[in-house]
């Protein structure tokens, strides 16, 4: 079973082909907005727009529910409201989904009854073995497969800088940033509430991918620190990894755990695992992307024990 969830979580950056579920007509409401990002940058697979009371979304065929969908389903894009979320999950085992983005807010985030309906769709998810993108965030975009899942109306340029950011709204703020600064991404994630997956597994996925040169990472904490510290020592073996880490002052590290329910832990430790493993910190967004850049366009530093990039750690 364990190695199945972890082989699904490829389903979220290579999709073949993918359901929006709560598609709507209504050009603000986040599923127009998302599906029509979909379209509009290219997807080449299969996209299944479900919605009961239309036959037709922005040209292609709408389904009534995810059950009636011809073919397979490698991933689910979920924007209907929170207390919906268990149905469709159930509904999704049952088609054989391998993946799930869900985009709306009201979980554990806004307390204990948003929690509750949270371990509930985690619950329905490891039975059906799904891995998701956990709630109150921003999105996935993935270059290499054309997948802009994102609720903005920016859509950002290839590149190969990976950004993982907690905060749904500070991701949404840089996509605006780096599309007026001309940056591109590999990949670019929101990793909300973390119920499901956290930072830790995007960058063991990130560590293997082609496409990306460095990760950008914006978090406020994490909840399963060994965890964490596996993926950073199989990261940063083989590329650079720039972290912007906030919850460093005590009313910081309180605002960060009202956002998205993470515990942010004492600064002194994490300062101390990012020096072991070579984590480069930093405190400002220009700060990030500038460091950034610099290792996606010069050639990485030599290391002195010829096994991995980080020259002063190893």
């Amino acid at each position: 079973m364990a190695n199945r969830q972890i082989d699904n979580i490829k389903y979220i950056f290579e999709p073949k082909s993918i359901a929006v579920i709560g598609a709507s007509r209504d050009p603000k409401a986040w599923g127009h907005v998302i599906l029509k990002n979909i379209i509009d940058y290219g997807f080449e697979g299969k996209v299944y727009p479900v919605n009961p009371k239309t036959d037709r979304l922005l040209g292609l065929r709408c389904y009534p529910d995810v059950r009636s969908i011809p073919g397979d389903i490698d991933l689910v894009v979920i924007t209907v409201p929170a207390k919906i979320v268990p149905y469709v999950m159930e509904a999704c085992i049952e088609r054989g989904v391998k993946a799930a983005i869900i985009i709306t807010a009201g979980f554990s985030e806004i307390g204990l009854e948003g929690e509750k309906l949270e371990k509930e769709v985690v619950k329905i998810a490891r039975k059906g073995k799904i891995r998701f993108v956990e709630p109150n965030r921003m999105g996935v975009f993935v270059a290499k497969s054309k997948l802009n899942a994102v609720f903005t109306s920016i859509s950002p340029k290839a590149g190969h800088i990976a950004f993982i950011s907690q905060s749904g709204a500070f991701a949404g703020t840089m996509l605006y940033w780096v599309a007026m600064k001309n940056i591109g991404f590999s990949t670019a994630i929101s990793v909300g509430n973390r119920a499901d997956l956290e930072v830790s597994d995007y960058l063991m996925y990130l560590a293997d991918d082609e496409t990306t040169k460095v990760t950008i990472m914006y978090i406020e904490g994490v909840k399963d620190g060994r965890k964490f510290i596996k993926a950073l020592e199989c990261y940063t073996r083989k590329k650079p990894l720039v972290v912007m880490k906030i919850g460093y002052t005590a009313s910081g590290a309180k605002a960060a755990h009202s956002h998205t329910a993470a515990i942010a832990g004492r600064d002194e430790i994490y300062n101390a695992v990012f020096r072991k493993y070579g984590v480069i910190r930093v405190y400002e967004p220009d700060d990030m992307f500038n460091t950034a850049l610099a290792f996606e366009k010069l050639p990485l530093p030599k290391s002195r024990c010829n096994i991995c990039w980080r020259r002063m750690v190893c």
